[in-house]
């Protein structure tokens, strides 16, 4: 595929270059775009909407079984993977809680305090742009293809100014 057009939406559209690539593969999970296959949660006593989406309780995940919590997709229908794992550390905390009686989920984050005052002496600093493997260096394993910052670069994006509407 190849991307064609912009549609309404923003996006350009895939046209096909009639190119194929097969890949050898022992079986091949489809997670992208899908409907959760939910007859086995309604055969085991789950509740379910019209859907076969489970029905949650919407403060403590748990579903008609009070020992089984849920979230992600099969909750929601498709939808992204970081409101996926929102809702699992939402059903941990519940869970945690019920297991230990103690409201103590809270302890393992630190306090985050965000004030929205403008840089007294802000610098326009250029985004950095983390090391990729190389064309050679990809093939023939599963390594990540980006790296990731060094520790200097993770420092000097830190503090860029992300206030656009201030200038410098």
């Amino acid at each position: 595929m190849s991307g064609g057009s912009i549609d309404s939406s923003g996006r350009r559209r895939p046209v096909s270059t009639g190119k194929y690539e097969e890949i050898a593969c022992d079986s091949i999970i489809l997670a992208i775009g899908e409907r959760v296959d939910s007859n086995h949660l309604s055969k085991n006593g789950l509740e379910t909407t019209k859907d076969g989406r489970l029905i949650i309780h919407p403060f403590t995940f748990q579903t008609s079984n009070p020992k089984v919590y849920a979230g992600g997709d099969a909750v929601t229908g498709p939808s992204t993977a970081a409101e996926a794992m929102g809702m699992a550390k939402k059903a941990v905390q519940s869970i945690d809680l019920a297991l230990m009686n103690v409201d103590r989920f809270h302890l393992l984050f630190r306090e985050f305090k965000y004030n929205n005052l403008t840089p007294l002496n802000p610098k326009a600093n250029p985004k950095n742009k983390s090391k990729k493997l190389s064309v050679k260096e990809r093939i023939g394993n599963f390594q990540e293809v980006e790296v990731g910052f060094s520790g200097e670069q993770a420092r000097n994006e830190v503090e860029r100014c992300l206030r656009c509407d201030i200038r410098c």
